[in-house]
């Protein structure tokens, strides 16, 4: 028996593989009867009635549990993997079986001292006569002890593969699932971590570009709200501009019209000669004023302007003196 594993699930496992068997394969089921009837005696013809269903145990439910915390495509992958192996060692299996198989029928050949039996699955022969060999064998009184033989043979073979090859094998496949397993769920966890973070940035870019979108449209807005602001001001500037140069022409239009009224109103009510004569004296005299005090003006100017212009011309020909009395090393300003 198997270190750290009890009797009761050794039977148990024997269990469920002859259940799954016995339901899956009639064929095996045959041979275990005949097995059992060569073993022990009796005679067992019918396949015995189900046994109500047990709770089905499951072993290391760790690891199988594991595939379910997540349904994405990395399980998926790696459940088709798994199943993909599952396969190609069952190919495997069913391939040794079959070599085993025809290795248990040459050796029965020479260990019964009959050669013929050999030479049952020889392919060296050609089609025809392989065929009529093997139907003599098939009608031939051997054939009975052959497969009896061929039997114990196999069964004595399984029971030293089942009690003690098997134990040994399994307990290093054992360990290396434990050992998988533990490396499986140290990835898992890897994996979930970086998940997590890989969430975590995201979600963090999110907020980072949330916040930038948010900036960015309060600074649109901001700049929205200047260029009204600024097209409000250009409104206004156009309406104020507007309105002077209304108030000009109204203004102008109207001194027209008051001129054109008070002379229609002066042509209306004729002054006499005296006064206009008097009028007339005063404005010519206070024009006359004008432009007398314009003419002194102006030539106090010119003579200002003048007089600025002889002392600057006075200033630099001073200037042209000093450097050249200094033997050009620069001018000297001076400022009378």
């Amino acid at each position: 028996m198997q270190d750290g594993v009890s009797f009761d699930e050794h039977h148990h496992r024997f269990d469920i593989l002859r259940g799954h068997l016995a339901e899956n394969d009639d064929f095996w089921y045959l041979m275990r009867a005949e097995e059992n009837r060569v073993l022990y005696g009796g005679n067992v013809e019918q396949k015995p009635r189900a046994a109500p269903s047990a709770p089905p145990r499951r072993y290391f439910n760790c690891f199988y549990d594991s595939f379910k915390q997540r349904e994405g495509e990395f399980c998926r992958k790696l459940l088709k993997e798994v199943l993909q192996k599952e396969w190609a060692e069952r190919d495997r299996l069913n391939e040794y079986e079959r070599d085993e198989f025809y290795g248990i029928s040459r050796f029965a050949g020479r260990v019964l001292g009959v050669p013929e039996w050999s030479r049952l699955h020889c392919v060296s022969l050609p089609l025809m006569e392989s065929e009529e060999f093997g139907r003599r064998m098939i009608v031939s009184e051997f054939f009975a002890m052959l497969l009896e033989a061929v039997s114990l043979f196999e069964v004595l073979h399984r029971r030293t593969i089942v009690f003690a090859e098997e134990p040994l094998a399994r307990k290093p496949i054992e360990g290396e699932e434990v050992h998988e397993w533990v490396e499986s769920r140290r990835l898992q966890v890897e994996r979930e971590r970086r998940e997590a973070l890989a969430l975590e940035a995201g979600e963090r870019q999110r907020n980072l570009a949330y916040f930038s979108w948010k900036q960015q449209q309060a600074y649109q807005v901001f700049l929205f709200e200047q260029s009204e602001q600024e097209e409000r001001m250009d409104v206004e500037r156009l309406q104020r501009f507007h309105a002077g140069v209304l108030a000009q022409h109204f203004h102008k239009e109207h001194k027209e019209a008051r001129y054109h009224q008070l002379k229609y109103q002066m042509r209306q009510r004729l002054l006499p000669v005296e006064l206009t004569r008097t009028i007339v004296g005063d404005e010519v005299t206070e024009r006359s004023a004008i432009m007398l005090l314009q003419h002194d003006r102006f030539c106090a100017l010119q003579a200002e302007e003048v007089k600025s212009y002889l002392w600057t011309r006075r200033n630099a020909l001073l200037n042209e003196l000093v450097d050249r009395e200094r033997g050009g090393e620069g001018c000297a300003d001076i400022y009378m």
